[in-house]
């Protein structure tokens, strides 16, 4: 394998007199690279993409063929995204930090599609409630984490392992040329606001595990501080501004993203009560009553819209 353009003036190999030809990609613990491109991550990107998109609607919502169109509840559709989609659109994340912004889109576009379906929104709302909503981190953030909880395990290595060695010689390629520990840095920085800044990756020789903990909290708060920056700018999301969330114990807090209780307590009618055709209006409704919902509500319903 040959990193860079291929050269008519490069040498020939043979084994036993058959030809090695020269390849531009590879698969290392089952992840592709291709070195001549300027991301050599960027077909895992496109894989993945395409793998996450068929399995969120060859896998999850074809369940709405057994139990009718918007008939999912949300909580159930949230697990079946986590188990069928989710572990897609991270795939390789501890390995590659998102420098560039075409590659990561991909993902992004599958992961916001998917939500939009689960909560039943048009291709034009807001992405923010998609993650308040429903308890999930955006895409960036969470292959971000992870790939700060892969940094965290290099730094508990020996000093004489090779993983931690390959980590010391990146560090120093960072202060003239591009290395895994730059891009990771530039990653880091790039999402920073001005309420919460992210400050850069320290030295090597400082880094511990509590310090990594530390920068994983503050870029968790500053994504949070993102999503209610948007909730609270948008004229649209007014009923959601300052909104508290209600508790088991104790009285009610603010809380930015979490699986709200009113999705929790979203009950789906049966085919035999409600035809599919009216499953996604009655989906609508039910998800707004403060009550458990009785057979009388049920035909309330049924004959409101008939």
């Amino acid at each position: 394998m040959v990193f860079g353009p291929f050269d008519k003036t490069m040498p020939h190999f043979s084994f036993d007199g058959v030809p090695i030809p020269f390849k531009c990609e590879g698969v290392y613990v089952g992840v592709t690279f291709n070195s001549t491109e300027r991301n050599v991550f960027a077909k895992p990107y496109k894989n993945k993409a395409h793998v996450a998109q068929s399995c969120a609607f060859g896998g999850l919502f074809a369940l709405e063929l057994h139990v009718g169109r918007g008939n999912i509840p949300p909580e159930t559709a949230v697990q079946l995204y986590t188990t069928l989609v989710d572990c897609h659109l991270i795939h390789g994340a501890g390995i590659s930090p998102d420098v560039d912004d075409a590659a990561l889109s991909l993902l992004e576009a599958v992961q916001v599609s998917t939500l939009r379906r689960v909560l039943g929104l048009g291709t034009r709302s807001s992405t923010s409630v998609l993650f308040t909503e429903l308890g999930l981190q955006p895409l960036w953030c969470r292959r971000l984490v992870l790939c700060l909880s892969y940094l965290k395990y290099l730094v508990t290595l020996s000093p004489t392992h090779y993983a931690r060695l390959a980590l010391q010689v990146s560090e120093d390629l960072y202060n003239e040329h591009c290395s895994w520990f730059g891009d990771l840095d530039r990653v880091i920085t790039s999402f920073a606001t001005s309420s919460h800044p992210v400050r850069a990756l320290p030295v090597l020789e400082t880094m511990t595990p509590n310090s990594i903990d530390y920068l994983i909290r503050t870029i968790k708060a500053s994504q949070a501080d993102t999503l209610d920056k948007k909730i609270a700018g948008s004229v649209s999301l007014y009923l959601l501004h300052g909104r508290l969330e209600p508790q088991e114990d104790g009285p009610s807090v603010h809380i930015t993203t979490t699986l709200r209780h009113y999705l929790r307590r979203v009950q789906i009618a049966t085919r035999s009560t409600c035809p599919p055709w009216r499953s996604l209006r009655h989906w609508k409704v039910l998800s707004l009553l403060p009550c458990e919902v009785t057979s009388e509500t049920m035909t309330l319903l049924e004959t409101s819209t008939e």
